[in-house]
């Protein structure tokens, strides 16, 4: 009988090994190819959820030396997440074990008698790292798991913290080159190819919603000329300070990019015209107001809005007619075709 029973738990043990490693490859499914990172964090720790048994989960980022709370799971289930000094020690234990295991938080010598906020709290936990060593945080479950083995349960633990650990890393890398693709290496701004992408779904989207699109085109005023006097190196200058006025300006009313050389766009969606021209005219008087520069610089612009432009390839050509009439016009001026 006693074998009987030790071949029967042992199956037991096997098969709730094999449904939490089940999680784990669902965590791994889930997130392939997922490009938001909060959806990645919200993937990471239902599985970590799902894998613990526990309800209460909290994903404790690390960043500059401290631990904040990035997604607390099941917020109004009872044993709320306490986050104490406690808690602080249980955490710096899994940042140094990878994994970690906690029956009492007091009987264990992380809770002191006067904390009060966490005796009897048990604690599964699982760091997550990078390749190269830099942790992201740790995964907290308040409460205890169901497998009573703990070196079976630890080798699960490892198992979720370097998958876990790996699929964080990729994509935080993914969005890290998906950034660049999108940007441009002197000005920060979005580059030409993210301009046309952008401008495409924001011509559709406000043409079915009846909103207009408004477009400004700007162009460093006798640029050429201010790089044969003081070379290149101090138009790159002029090049990345300019971008950093017109984003100033902007704020979020538009989205700025290089658009080519000494040439800059800003897609306004939503913005009537006059709002255009006027946030136009407003760089234009914040260039010219800009120090810093070997000599005065200048800007000029040209807007047009898609309420006298029935196909994209008509806005962007009016925007463009638009900054040559300004600067035919003497130059450090806005004209609207």
């Amino acid at each position: 009988m006693i074998i009987c029973r030790d071949l029967e738990d042992r199956v037991n043990l096997l098969e709730k090994i094999n449904e939490k490693l089940t999680y784990l490859q669902w965590v791994t499914a889930q997130s392939a190819g997922e490009q938001d990172i909060q959806t990645i964090y919200n993937i990471l720790i239902n599985g970590f959820e799902q894998i613990c048994g526990l309800p209460k989960c909290v994903f404790f980022g690390f960043r500059d030396g401290t631990y904040q709370p990035l997604i607390v799971k099941n917020e109004a289930v009872d044993n709320v997440p306490v986050f104490c000094e406690a808690v602080e020690k249980a955490l710096d234990y899994a940042r140094r074990e990878r994994v970690a295991q906690v029956g009492d938080m007091r009987e264990e010598g992380f809770c002191s008698p006067e904390c009060g906020k966490c005796a009897g709290t048990g604690l599964q936990l699982c760091a997550l790292y990078e390749s190269t060593g830099n942790l992201f945080g740790v995964l907290c479950a308040y409460g205890e798991n169901d497998i009573a083995y703990p070196d079976k349960w630890l080798t699960v633990l490892e198992f979720f913290s370097m998958q876990a650990g790996l699929v964080l890393e990729n994509a935080l890398l993914n969005q890290k080159l998906r950034g660049l693709s999108n940007t441009d290496a002197l000005t920060g701004l979005y580059n030409h190819r993210y301009f046309y992408e952008q401008i495409k779904k924001v011509f559709k989207n406000n043409c079915s919603g009846r909103k207009y699109t408004t477009l400004v085109m700007l162009d460093v005023d006798n640029f050429k000329s201010y790089n044969d006097s003081y070379g290149h190196p101090e138009g790159d200058g002029v090049i990345k300070k300019i971008a950093c006025v017109m984003e100033g300006v902007i704020g979020d009313k538009g989205i700025a990019c290089r658009y080519g050389g000494e040439e800059y766009a800003v897609i306004m969606p939503g913005v009537p015209l006059e709002e255009g021209v006027e946030t136009a005219w407003r760089i234009c008087r914040a260039v010219e107001n800009c120090g810093g520069f070997k000599r005065k610089v200048t800007i000029s612009a040209g807007v047009a809005s898609s309420r006298n432009n029935n196909n994209l390839q008509d806005l962007i050509q009016s925007a463009d007619s638009a900054l040559y009439k300004a600067k035919a016009r003497g130059k450090n001026r806005v004209c609207v075709e």
